[in-house]
């Protein structure tokens, strides 16, 4: 009888284990990015104030106008997914792979542990 009991114990740890890899697996397919438009009065590329969600096959990845980008660019699936091979040849695309990471803050989580630690050593 005690087999029994270790056996439906280690069934049911088994299948707990294969639920939460499925879950976590699932989970990992959906991430958010931003949108972007040109202001035409400022002549700059703005991000939406809101993430969009978005979901992939295989890794997350977000796309934003690049540097030589133009007030005629159309920013591919609203953010979501990787620039065209030829858009990034052409500097008019730029793409990160981490959740929001398209966003124009981005660079302010990058820049910020610098500042902190010039501030300190003044």
């Amino acid at each position: 009888m005690r087999n029994s009991k270790e056996n439906k114990m280690k069934l049911l740890m088994l299948t707990l284990t294969c639920l939460i890899v499925a879950t976590a697996s699932e989970e990992a397919k959906k991430f958010k990015c931003f949108d972007y438009s040109f202001n035409e009065t400022d002549k700059k590329w703005k991000a939406g104030d809101a993430a969009a969600d978005c979901a992939a096959e295989s890794t997350a990845k977000c796309n934003k106008p690049g540097e030589k980008a133009d007030n005629t660019y159309q920013v591919p699936l609203k953010g979501c997914g990787a620039c065209l091979p030829a858009a990034l040849t052409a500097k008019t695309c730029v793409e990160c792979d981490k959740d929001s990471c398209n966003s124009a803050s981005t660079l302010t989580f990058a820049v910020l542990p610098f500042v902190a630690v010039a501030f300190y050593l003044w």
